[in-house]
C-alpha cells in the first residue's frame, strides 16, 4: 500500500513540476495537470461529458488546474482505466456499474431489471442522500463522483420478437458475462457474450440470433443492421460513475477537492441531457432505416417481471437489504 501511495505522489508531483517548472509558486499559482481516461469514442455521451467536465473544471480554477482527456480507449480499456485509477497512475474515468462490483458489491442492484418505475424516479433517487450513499461504499481506492446514464437495454434479433417465448432458446449476445448473462439464463435463451466486433461478426455469420444491449450500442455499433428486429423491453439501465483516484484526491486541498466534485455533478447533468438527445434521435434514425419497434402489453411486462424475478430472490442479504432501502426510499418521495 505504501508503495502504491508513494507512486501516486510521484506522478501527481511530476504532473505539478511539468505545470509550473521548477521554481517557487505560490499555492494559488501552482497548475495542476490530471489525466482522466475515456474509453468509448468522441461522439459517446460519456467522452463528451469527459471534455465538459475538463471545460468546467479549467474555467473554475483560473486556469490552474487541467485535465487532459483521452479518448477511444488510448489509455486502455474501461478495465484497464479502472485499474490504472486504483493505482493512482490516471486520476479520473468512468465506468459501468457491473465493474464496480467487486469495489462495492451492493451497487449491482441499481441495474436489478424494472427496480424503478420511470427514469424520473430514478434520477431522484440517484441524485438524493440514497444515491450519494451507493458513491460512498466505493473502496478499492476510488472516490465516485456522479452518475452517467447509460440508457434502457433492449432485447434484438435477427427476426421478430414480441414476448417471452420468442426468446427461449435464442441465441443472444451481451457485453460480458456476469448479471446479463444471469438475465438471459431465466429468459431461458442461450446466453452469448465478446466484444461488439464479436457481435457484429456472429450476427453477419448467423451464428448468433441476436442480444440486448442500450440504443446508443445497437446503432453506432452497426448491429441494427444484421439485427433489424427490436423489442422495447427496457429490463433494466446501463448506469456508469466517473470516479477519481484517492490518492490523487488526498493531494489536493480541500478547496479543490470540491470544486471537482461540483465540477462532475455538473457534467453528470450534462451526460444525461446528451445522452436523451441522442437516444431520441437515434430512435428516430432507427426507424427511417427500418429497423422494427415492437412495445410490449401489459401483460407482457408482466411475463418479463416473473421471469426474471430470481435475480432478487438469489441477492444476498446485503444486497437484499439495498433494495428494501431503495424502495423504501422511493415510497418515502412519492
Amino acid at each position: 500500500m505504501y508503495k502504491r501511495k508513494r507512486m501516486a505522489c510521484g506522478l501527481l508531483c511530476l504532473s505539478l513540476l511539468f505545470a509550473c517548472g521548477c521554481g517557487q509558486m505560490t499555492p494559488a499559482e501552482t497548475k495542476i495537470v490530471l489525466r482522466y481516461a475515456e474509453s468509448h469514442e468522441e461522439d459517446h455521451p460519456a467522452a463528451q461529458a469527459a471534455q465538459e467536465f475538463a471545460r468546467l473544471v479549467e474555467e473554475e480554477s483560473g486556469g490552474r488546474i487541467q485535465i487532459r482527456v483521452y479518448l477511444d480507449g488510448a489509455l486502455g480499456t474501461e478495465a484497464e482505466a479502472l485499474a490504472q485509477v486504483q493505482l493512482g497512475g490516471v486520476d479520473f474515468t468512468s465506468v459501468n456499474v457491473d465493474a464496480l462490483k467487486s469495489a462495492a458489491p451492493e451497487i449491482e442492484v441499481l441495474q436489478l431489471p424494472y427496480l424503478f418505475e420511470n427514469a424520473e424516479k430514478m434520477w431522484d433517487l440517484l441524485d438524493s442522500d440514497t444515491g450519494q450513499e451507493y458513491l460512498d461504499m466505493l473502496t478499492q481506492d476510488v472516490i465516485g463522483l456522479a452518475y452517467f446514464d447509460g440508457g434502457q437495454r433492449h432485447l434484438y434479433a435477427r427476426s421478430p420478437l414480441s414476448s417471452p417465448a420468442d426468446v427461449k432458446g435464442r441465441r443472444l449476445f451481451t457485453g460480458s458475462e456476469g448479471f446479463f448473462t444471469q438475465l438471459l439464463t431465466l429468459l431461458e435463451a442461450q446466453p452469448m457474450y465478446g466484444t461488439e466486433e464479436d457481435i457484429k461478426y456472429s450476427l453477419a455469420a448467423r451464428s448468433a440470433d441476436g442480444g440486448e444491449s442500450d440504443l446508443y450500442t445497437y446503432y453506432a455499433k452497426g448491429i441494427y443492421k444484421s439485427a433489424p428486429y427490436l423489442l422495447l423491453t427496457g429490463h433494466s439501465r446501463s448506469l456508469a460513475v466517473m470516479i477519481v483516484s484517492s490518492y490523487t484526491m488526498q493531494q489536493l486541498p480541500p478547496e479543490d477537492q470540491a470544486l471537482i466534485t461540483a465540477c462532475a455533478r455538473r457534467a453528470a447533468y450534462y451526460e444525461r441531457e446528451v445522452w436523451a438527445g441522442q437516444e431520441e434521435a437515434i430512435r428516430r434514425e432507427l426507424k427511417e432505416k427500418g429497423v422494427v419497434f415492437t412495445k410490449m402489453t401489459a401483460d407482457v411486462l408482466e411475463d418479463f417481471r416473473l421471469l426474471l424475478q430470481p435475480l432478487y430472490e438469489n441477492m444476498s442479504q446485503e444486497e437484499q437489504k439495498a433494495v428494501t432501502r431503495i424502495r423504501q426510499a422511493l415510497e418515502t418521495d412519492g
